[in-house]
């Protein structure tokens, strides 16, 4: 087996996983994940995906929060989530996301 690069996540040809360290969290960006007419059971369940797919490209979430989606909803309703996302700056957070990269690997793991 060769390494093998999933955004900042390199596995290893001996089944060891390492990830980028970037000081000042570069690169990094935003992400809106609209939803529209969706109930919040819906909207939370998209979200998670979304942050799932972020860890398993090694990137940590630095916040979200509910926005706007001028659009669709009607006055103080927020439909929509953004999410704020970069690579890891220190040991905590990589620890972290290796964490999260680690069982959602684990979880599409065919059993047996």
């Amino acid at each position: 087996m060769e390494s093998v690069q999933s955004g900042l996540i390199t596995v290893n040809k001996d089944g060891s996983v390492s990830i980028v360290i970037s000081n000042d969290g570069y690169p990094g960006g935003e992400a809106i994940v609209p939803a529209p007419f969706k109930t919040e059971v819906e909207i939370e369940a998209q979200v998670g995906e979304a942050k799932k797919a972020f860890y398993l490209q090694g990137y940590y979430i630095q916040s979200t929060r509910r926005v706007r989606n001028e659009v669709f909803d009607k006055p103080n309703e927020m439909t929509s989530t953004k999410i704020v996302f970069r690579a890891c700056k220190n040991n905590s957070e990589a620890t972290y996301v290796m964490g999260q990269f680690k069982r959602l690997v684990d979880e599409r793991r065919p059993n047996g």
